[in-house]
């Protein structure tokens, strides 16, 4: 009746005459049992049925007429939400209404939820019987609305957001989250702006944002856990423990872990099946189960306490272990998992390591990275001794790695140095006690040697050089290369002499001095071919092929750049495969060859995706911004210059930015937008100022020359096209001195 109330009250005739009879009995099934209310105290009222089902039908004739009368004038739709919470009178006329409507121009739509369609003390729910009867009467199609896929999921935040270009590691975790229930992506998306997770007054809350702080949101909270009270205390019981064991979870560890008879269990699950809180994962060949949302899973555990939690998690290890005693590598990541949770960190400090090494070879890396830290925490709960040392200083070391290839430069930086004061300490103690090996534990042969210790400290020296490097700041990276450099030298470490001079090569190489660079590669790669790595001697190509870029020697750069990819390709190194395709794009860039530049940039975006280096998907998309710019193409260009600017500004990379701001000079420029253009390349001069890097500021100013020769102030362009000039001398940019001095003879 409800549905109707705003139309009653605007015609009094019908709203006075509404029969209230259906409020005060609340169940009535057709005359075969009716529940009736107790009358008030001090009343003895007999209620006579016979007149109640008359009043009854009296109500579902009215309402009838009155849809009817209604839908004369003109058709009419009555849409019933949440039909699944209506009351057994409330079905009934709806059954009514669907039956005595047919020939007239109503229809009737009602949405329910099917998982809500759970057995309400012991009985089935009063929906399931409507819906039958009325199938049978032909009274009624069903249309399955589907979840959201990931696109629908993108545009449904846009909408609610009121904006588009959200970061895609932000929707890929929505869709995780609520598997594309729409109800849940809403309140999902209530709570992070409840919380000033998420402000849109800020235009940069996307690069801090910290879903983590997060809580559920009660609305989805109580949804839950309505379905879960609802079962019956075994199946509850089953739902918390299969939670604990996962998202996804294998009935094997399950029964193990229950200790019920089978049947029982089987019931359990599938009760739970029915009431849609889990499904059969069926594309699993193992009998396994699956959640249908990591927020099911979240809440149907809540009430556990932890001491429980603690006891359970260690059971399901143990179990996994057993079950998995030949083939633990398939359950890695769950074996670390329930370990450390259960806290029993001997056992986690190996199985997280193993599971942060199975992330990395996937490339995986934020995994990997998480996976490490919670090894290390491991580690400190245990006793020290020799073995846990060289496990802290190894995962320190992948840490570092880890953060240098994703950007986190002063993670990365912390980490090694980190690193190099846990060598020094354990060299100390190896020292101490080198006279009771015993005390050195399982891997006091390898640290008992005195190279291990210098090889560990030169490559963590070699990695905060190339920090540095990719920092801009060359004193400092030079500074660590050389401390490598001579730690290497001395225990005639030959790949590490090779790295240390392939660092100090491409410092040479930014700062314009192309001799020096081809020196130390020259002995990078004498050092290789002595111990024939090619992974090593693949990068060395892309270093080579850089310098030659530089000074305008295209094809011999080319044929380095080509080299370097089919040997990386070959050891599998996307990293620096990346990087080899980005170059190659700087090239066709440099010839004005746009489509083959925009080819070669997007292969490197896509590699780079692959093993989420942020830092080489920047450089590759403010690459084709260029490209996207001297086509025309100004959407497209502004598009992949901010898509570079968000993942490259956190990075702190001052070159690249330099380089997007650049970028935004020449959209500009080439839009006429002339004032905007001159702050753009203002910007990026300001940043190189405090950098030494000539050819990128020959850059900027060419292209600031050019924006004056578009106005037709050529007395303006001068100057700027004579710094150009200079700074491309500087460092021996052949074809751009050629390029300038063919338009500026009087330069």
């Amino acid at each position: 009746m409800d549905a109707l109330k705003g139309y009653y009250e605007q015609h009094s005739d019908w709203y006075d005459v509404t029969p209230t009879l259906l409020m005060r009995v609340e169940d009535f099934d057709g005359g075969n049992q009716s529940i009736i209310p107790t009358p008030p105290p001090g009343r003895n009222k007999i209620i006579d049925l016979d007149h109640l089902r008359h009043e009854r039908d009296q109500m579902f004739e009215n309402t009838t007429q009155l849809l009817i009368n209604m839908a004369a004038e003109k058709p009419l739709i009555l849409f019933l939400d949440d039909i699944h919470w209506a009351d057994n009178p409330s079905l009934n006329l709806i059954q009514y209404l669907a039956r005595h409507t047919k020939e007239a121009g109503v229809l009737i739509i009602g949405a329910y939820r099917p998982e809500e369609l759970q057995k309400i003390g012991g009985r089935a729910h009063p929906f399931i019987e409507i819906l039958h009867r009325m199938k049978r009467e032909k009274l009624m199609s069903r249309i399955s609305l589907e979840r959201l896929g990931m696109p629908d999921i993108e545009k449904m935040i846009s909408s609610i957001f009121g904006r588009t270009g959200l970061p895609q590691g932000f929707i890929n975790h929505i869709y995780d989250t609520t598997e594309g229930n729409p109800y849940f992506v809403e309140e999902v998306l209530r709570s992070f702006m409840e919380e000033k997770i998420v402000d849109m007054t800020d235009k940069d809350w996307y690069r801090t944002i910290d879903t983590s702080q997060v809580r559920m949101p009660e609305t989805i909270r109580d949804v839950i856990i309505r379905r879960i009270n609802r079962l019956e205390k075994d199946t509850i019981k089953v739902l918390r423990y299969a939670a604990l064991i996962g998202r996804v979870f294998d009935y094997r560890v399950l029964f193990s872990l229950m200790g019920i008879d089978e049947e029982r269990l089987l019931d359990c699950l599938d009760d739970l099946v029915g009431a849609k809180l889990i499904h059969e994962n069926l594309e699993s060949e193992e009998e396994t189960y699956k959640f249908d949302n990591t927020i099911i899973s979240d809440v149907a555990c809540t009430d556990l306490s932890r001491s429980r939690r603690r006891v359970v998690h260690g059971k399901i290890a143990e179990i996994m272990e057993r079950l998995y005693e030949d083939k633990t590598a398939l359950v890695i990541y769950d074996l670390a998992r329930h370990f450390y949770r259960g806290k029993d960190y001997s056992k986690a400090a190996p199985y997280l390591m193993g599971a942060g090494q199975t992330a990395e070879s996937l490339y995986a890396l934020e995994e990997a990275e998480k996976y490490y830290n919670l090894a290390f925490k491991a580690l400190s709960e245990l006793e020290v001794n020799m073995e846990n040392r060289q496990r802290q200083i190894t995962v320190f070391g992948r840490l570092g790695r880890i953060c240098q290839i994703i950007g986190k430069w002063q993670f990365a930086s912390d980490y090694h140095e980190r690193t190099l004061v846990l060598l020094e300490e354990a060299k100390n103690e190896v020292s101490e006690n080198v006279s009771e090996p015993r005390e050195l534990g399982l891997f006091s042969h390898e640290m008992l040697e005195e190279s291990w210790w210098d090889e560990r400290r030169a490559e963590a020296y070699r990695a905060l050089g190339y920090i540095k490097r990719y920092q801009a700041d060359w004193d400092e990276a030079v500074k660590y290369y050389d401390q490598a450099l001579d730690i290497s030298s001395g225990i005639d470490d030959l790949s590490g002499v090779a790295e240390a001079n392939r660092g100090l090569g491409y410092v040479h190489w930014r700062k314009g001095e192309y001799d020096e660079a081809i020196s130390h590669y020259k002995i990078s790669i004498a050092n290789m071919e002595k111990i024939n790595d090619p992974a090593v001697g693949g990068v060395l190509f892309i270093e080579l092929g850089n310098v030659y870029n530089s000074q305008g020697d295209w094809l011999r750069a080319v044929e380095y750049y080509e080299k370097s990819i089919e040997t990386l390709g070959e050891v599998g190194d996307l990293r620096e495969m990346g990087r080899a395709y980005n170059n190659l794009g700087d090239i066709y860039i440099q010839r004005e060859d746009w489509k083959k530049a925009i080819m070669y940039c997007k292969r490197s975006e896509s590699t780079s995706k692959k093993i989420g280096s942020k830092y080489m998907m920047g450089w590759s998309s403010f690459n084709q911004a260029e490209c996207y710019a001297n086509t025309g193409e100004f959407d497209k260009a502004i598009e992949k210059n901010n898509s570079a600017l968000e993942l490259l500004e956190p990075l702190e990379d001052k070159v690249g930015i330099s380089a997007i701001y650049r970028n935004y000079g020449t959209i500009c420029r080439l839009k006429s937008d002339w004032d905007r253009a001159v702050e753009y390349f203002e910007k990026s001069l300001a940043i190189l100022s405090e950098l030494d890097t000539p050819f990128d500021t020959g850059s900027v100013y060419y292209e600031y020359g050019l924006m004056y020769l578009n106005q037709g102030d050529r007395k303006k362009a001068k100057p700027c096209m004579k710094k150009a000039l200079e700074c491309f001398k500087k460092v021996g940019a052949k074809k751009r001195v050629e390029i300038i001095r063919t338009q500026w003879k009087d330069l």
